[in-house]
């Protein structure tokens, strides 16, 4: 084995213990909102309570039927759309719906680059909004930090030999309050997996990482955004729990990639 190879299998295993929470820190509440992920004609995310049983019935009717509690798991899988486009590195071309926010979001999740801070900041140019220009330095930042901590230089090239894949598997997803579903707040579970030639698959991927972007509508596509305008405004999303019935009731829900 090279000492290249040997400094790269070290990185991977010290990237096993760090955490890998590279996305912008939203700060978010939790209100119990139905259906976030389904849309009107419009576009627009429809709202909606949980059934529940009549408050009270009428003497001598039969009790009513009880209804069924979902979690991320038992309910139906949401099938995200994938981009239309690629420039600089990066999946782009999210139509203009409440729907395809979400795509676009956990689709930039997956795509930026883990280790590679020059191949991350020609996609986060091309994903970050014009109003946000900070997120841009921050993210870097944060990725250069992921690099010393795995032993590597400063700025560079992830380790040849080692394949990093992202994989979003639930989400939730809210619009900023006042900006009618053209800002949502996008919090993702994922899973990390870190490929070795001829290694086969991970053994100990990262598990049940989260991460939070904001993204807005903007010159004809979804763009991430650090304003403190919308920071503020974010509500809190409960933790994620496949079989949690609150979790679902909060908006969580489990995806894939149609």
């Amino acid at each position: 084995m090279s000492d290249f190879d040997a400094k790269a299998r070290r990185a991977r295993l010290r990237l096993i213990g760090i955490g890998v929470g590279l996305g912008a820190a939203v700060v978010v509440g939790a209100v119990a909102v139905m259906g976030t992920l389904d849309s009107d004609e419009d576009g627009k995310p429809i709202a909606g309570a949980a059934p529940t049983a009549s408050a009270s019935a009428s003497k001598g009717a039969s009790a009513p039927a009880p209804v069924e509690k979902f979690t991320p798991a038992t309910a139906k899988t949401v099938v995200l759309k994938k981009p239309t486009i690629h420039t600089e590195g990066i999946g782009r071309g999210f139509t203009h719906s409440f729907h395809s926010s979400n795509a676009a979001a956990a689709s930039y999740w997956q795509d930026l680059a883990f280790l590679d801070d020059i191949t991350a900041r020609k996609q986060l140019q091309a994903i970050v909004s014009k109003d946000s220009p900070q997120t841009v330095d921050a993210q870097i930042s944060k990725i250069r930090k992921l690099r010393e901590g795995a032993g590597l230089p400063p700025s560079g090239a992830a380790p040849e030999g080692i394949t990093f894949t992202k994989v979003v598997k639930a989400l939730r997803a809210k619009p900023i309050p006042g900006t009618d579903a053209e800002v949502v707040a996008v919090t993702m579970i994922y899973d990390i997996y870190g490929i070795e030639p001829n290694q086969g698959a991970d053994k100990n991927p990262r598990r049940d990482e989260r991460v939070e972007l904001i993204v807005k509508w903007e010159s004809g596509d979804w763009k991430i955004t650090d304003e403190e305008k919308y920071l503020v405004k974010s509500d809190y999303a409960v933790a994620y729990d496949p079989n949690s019935t609150e979790a679902f009731a909060d908006g969580w829900v489990m995806v894939n990639f149609g």
